[in-house]
């Protein structure tokens, strides 16, 4: 079911339309089209992170099998990604999981690696059954990670770096 979802794909900017319309559309629209797209894509990470704090009304993440947390970093660096949609996915509790490059103020922006690695830290505390983990995991959260995922099978993370110390 995950591969024919439309928010699959790392938020890919291929909306599912066919060619007669596509030439139909304006620039203006298939901008508008994306960016819900991508708010779709936000939206689904949100609610699982949210699950694994236990503000939803199921516990989404207690039936995870497969977590790919390259599609969390891709959501993060995506252009559309930034102002309202990125508001949105970080107001309430996710503002304090927030993390900026450090520097001067005017030059901080959004760490995507980092958070996502704060993120997955978030949902790796609820996921019991997770058998698949995936991305650009830091060696201090594979550490915290491996206890709780008992069942973990395969473990793919970007660099080996990851799997040294």
């Amino acid at each position: 079911m995950h591969d024919v979802s439309p928010v699959t794909n790392r938020g890919s900017s291929d909306v599912d339309i066919s060619l007669q319309e596509r030439a139909k559309v304006t620039y203006k629209a298939r901008l508008n089209q994306e960016e819900v797209m991508t708010m779709r894509w936000a939206q689904l990470w949100r609610t699982i992170i949210m699950s694994a704090l236990g503000k939803t009304l199921f516990p989404y993440t207690r039936y995870i099998r497969t977590l790919n947390l390259e599609d969390l970093e891709a959501l993060l660096e995506d252009t559309k990604f930034k102002n309202q949609v990125s508001s949105m996915f970080f107001e309430g509790e996710l503002a304090l999981h927030k993390i900026q490059t450090t520097g001067p103020k005017k030059n901080q922006r959004l760490d995507p690696g980092r958070t996502s690695n704060t993120l997955g830290d978030i949902i790796t505390t609820s996921t019991p059954v997770l058998e698949e983990l995936s991305g650009k995991i830091e060696n201090d959260a594979l550490l915290r990670w491996i206890p709780r995922t008992p069942r973990l099978r395969l473990l793919s993370p970007w660099y080996g770096g990851t799997l040294v110390g």
